[in-house]
């Protein structure tokens, strides 16, 4: 189904890029001769064309960086052979196709233009309808290779955001349960290779059934939303908060020992306590929140280990009075 959506994103925008507009068409003249590039400049300015004229190539690669430029002509002085490889970069690297005019007329000095980076190799004397046709079909090859470049960082930007969307709750703006699993036997399976700390925070905000019951669904939700927001700002980079399912919602710590993550899970709790919310008939509330905590110890044999014992863990907070952290503790023996 994605690549099916993505396929018709793509033919609606290729559509649409061909039959818009395009916009007035600049072309750069640069190079011998003042009687030259005013001849060039009168024979290929149109209504929808302007050319503007330059002394040099460098001059010429100079101003590419400040216009939107289609297209060079360079005309190369009397039987002047290429300076030296790289005099086309500046102009390739912006993707400024160049025509380049010259009165060589040998198979090595084409080849050797053409080699640096010209588009199309001109020999003097030449009829202007010939290199008016050459500049026209140059420049419609150039804006049709942006537009596609264009259209295809739109396409990639449109494929991120909906890759985003599949593993990102609606709601919460969270991960969901599934990447949180993903991510969970990913992290998981690193920690026992390297031996490496792990833990996991499971939180569920204390009698929330009563939230919704007094003050209505969308009340809730936007308690939902505004404690995500709120502990995805005490985050750290390596952290990755998801929602569980209902009011419950997971953190994974990597590289995160037992003290270390009850510590997080304590600064959070105290984050949940300090919100304030409106609720019907403008009726202030605030909410608590009870967290169990688990780590990774070498008896655990699976990612969903870490899971029960964090429920567990989270049991014991609820069952403790609520609004506390509890952590998970082998029995020995």
């Amino acid at each position: 189904m994605l690549f099916l959506a993505l396929l018709h994103f793509n033919l609606k925008l290729t559509v649409r890029l061909v039959m818009m507009e395009q916009d007035k068409e600049l072309l750069f003249s640069v190079g011998s001769g003042a009687l030259m590039r005013e001849f060039l400049e009168r024979s290929l300015s149109s209504r929808d064309r302007s050319v503007v004229s330059f002394d040099s190539l460098q001059e010429g690669a100079r101003a590419a960086a400040r216009e939107p430029v289609d297209l060079v002509v360079y005309s190369v002085d009397g039987l002047k052979s290429p300076p030296d490889d790289r005099c086309l970069e500046p102009l390739a690297d912006r993707l400024i196709p160049v025509i380049v005019l010259s009165a060589m007329n040998g198979l090595e000095d084409r080849t050797s233009w053409l080699r640096r980076g010209a588009v199309d190799y001109v020999v003097k004397p030449f009829e202007i309808e010939d290199l008016s046709a050459r500049v026209d079909v140059q420049i419609r090859r150039i804006r049709v290779y942006r537009d596609l470049l264009s259209a295809n960082e739109r396409l990639s930007q449109e494929v991120k955001k909906m890759e985003r969307l599949a593993i990102v709750d609606g709601l919460t703006r969270l991960y969901n349960h599934r990447y949180f699993q993903e991510r969970l036997r990913a992290e998981f399976r690193r920690a026992r290779r390297y031996m490496s700390p792990l833990s996991l925070i499971m939180l569920d905000i204390d009698d929330f059934k009563e939230v919704n019951d007094l003050h209505g669904h969308q009340v809730g939700d936007l308690v939902l939303s505004t404690l995500s927001r709120a502990l995805k700002q005490e985050m750290r980079a390596s952290d990755l908060p998801a929602r569980y399912g209902g009011e419950e919602i997971v953190v994974i710590l990597p590289e995160t020992d037992r003290a270390s993550a009850c510590a997080i899970a304590e600064r959070l709790r105290k984050k949940i306590e300090g919100l304030r919310f409106t609720g019907r008939n403008n009726t202030p509330f605030s909410i608590t929140a009870s967290f169990g905590v688990t780590s990774l110890d070498n008896k655990m044999g699976s990612s969903a280990q870490l899971v029960e014992t964090a429920d567990d863990s989270l049991y014991v907070a609820k069952a403790s009075g609520k609004n506390r952290t509890s952590a998970f503790e082998r029995q020995s023996g």
